[in-house]
């Protein structure tokens, strides 16, 4: 569009240059034609004038995208980086909840284990269990500690 009205504006004043029509007349007729060829020459300068306007404002807008385009890669990364993040804290947390469960179940076979031979061992040896259990416990949360703060127990 600004080339068209460029080229419009610089055939206008060419043609207003060019012929020297008018110069044979006298008085009203070659001032209506002065006038006419003074009309023509500020008619071409306006269409040169938007073809600069149209050609700043498409420059503008050019810039404005590609602003937008780094802005929208930039948003892009920072939100791929975070979705990475939150499924890779979402992966341990799985795995903490699958350890913790895996520990929980052996611990209730343990005391199965326990309540089902508590009848072959002697009674010195029972006494130790309830402190030997409160041992394994203690050392069950501590293995698990971190899938605790994961899980948000603690």
């Amino acid at each position: 569009r600004a080339a068209i009205e460029e080229k419009y504006g610089k055939d206008l004043l060419n043609l207003s240059r060019k012929k020297p029509f008018g110069q044979s007349e006298i008085n009203t007729l070659k001032r209506a034609l002065e006038v006419f060829k003074q009309q023509v020459d500020n008619v071409a300068q306006c269409h040169i004038q938007l073809a600069q306007t149209l050609r700043e404002e498409a420059r503008k807008m050019e810039e404005f995208r590609e602003k937008q385009k780094l802005q929208q890669k930039k948003t892009e990364l920072i939100m791929d980086a975070v979705h990475k993040q939150r499924n890779l804290q979402f992966k341990k947390t799985m795995d903490a909840k699958k350890n913790y469960e895996q520990k929980c179940q052996d611990k209730d076979e343990a005391e199965q284990a326990v309540h089902r031979s508590a009848n072959l061992v002697n009674p010195k040896q029972q006494e130790k269990v309830p402190g030997r259990k409160s041992f394994c416990k203690t050392q069950l949360m501590y293995s698990l500690w971190p899938g605790y703060l994961l899980l948000g127990w603690i």
